[in-house]
């Protein structure tokens, strides 16, 4: 799974959540490249839903992001996302049975790749009842986790 269709699978409040966490610039700098303006004048009560609106129509364009730079980017924004969820990389690193700083490790990641699918189901199993399923793919596409579609429902 690449990390439009990766886009396709997470709720909006998500993908808001992923967007809210991105340095201003480069939230900015996306809404920018797609064209995605704020309509009309801007009152206080109506900032949050012209944000929502925005992050929305950010949502459904980064759906259709396909080349390999738009991919790049995307991988981007999962990695500084998932870097505020290292309780959740530590529950999946702690069931691996790799040796972690609180999610962070000091080896590559590569054996993320050659799970099988007892291991995937099992790891998936153990993170649900603790974090969104959202979180949890986002974690294991990003790892190039394989035997996705198990667990995707």
């Amino acid at each position: 799974m690449n990390f439009n269709e990766l886009i396709g699978h997470i709720s909006n409040e998500t993908f808001s959540d992923v967007i809210a966490i991105a340095p201003r610039k480069v939230r900015e700098s996306l809404f920018s490249h797609y064209d995605i303006k704020t309509k009309g004048m801007l009152t206080l009560s109506k900032i949050k839903d012209k944000k929502e609106d925005r992050t929305k129509r950010l949502h459904e364009k980064l759906k259709l992001a396909s080349n390999p730079k738009e991919q790049g980017f995307l991988k981007e924004l999962f990695r500084n996302f998932l870097f505020t969820k290292r309780p959740m990389l530590k529950a999946a690193l702690d069931f691996l049975g790799v040796e972690n700083d609180f999610g962070l490790v000091e080896v590559e990641t590569d054996f993320f790749k050659e799970l099988n699918q007892e291991k995937v189901i099992g790891l998936y199993n153990k993170l649900k009842s603790e974090f969104s399923k959202d979180e949890i793919l986002i974690y294991l596409v990003f790892m190039e986790t394989p035997f996705l579609d198990k667990i995707i429902i």
